[in-house]
């Protein structure tokens, strides 16, 4: 299941970097994105950085390392008392 959840997760992704202007015609433009991003293409430029963010986690989780990643990332917030549980 982990496997099946991982590949609809970096397939989503794959498909919104493959279809950015599809997305952006249908669903219109972010005016933060590009009022912030300061050129033009910023919506779809979020765009492409959350699918390829999406594809990356589709693919920790497809192989269970999502858990090591988050903990090499985040770790040092937690305690020593709270990993062990």
């Amino acid at each position: 299941m982990r496997v099946l959840i991982g590949l609809i997760v970096a397939g989503i992704g794959f498909l919104m970097v493959w279809k950015t202007d599809w997305i952006v015609r249908n669903f219109g433009y972010m005016a933060w994105a590009e009022r912030s991003m300061g050129i033009f293409g910023g919506t779809r430029t979020v765009i492409k950085v959350i699918a390829v963010i999406g594809i990356f986690f589709g693919f920790l989780y497809m192989t269970n390392q999502l858990d090591g990643f988050l903990d090499f990332v985040f770790g040092w917030i937690l305690p020593e008392a709270l990993k062990n549980n």
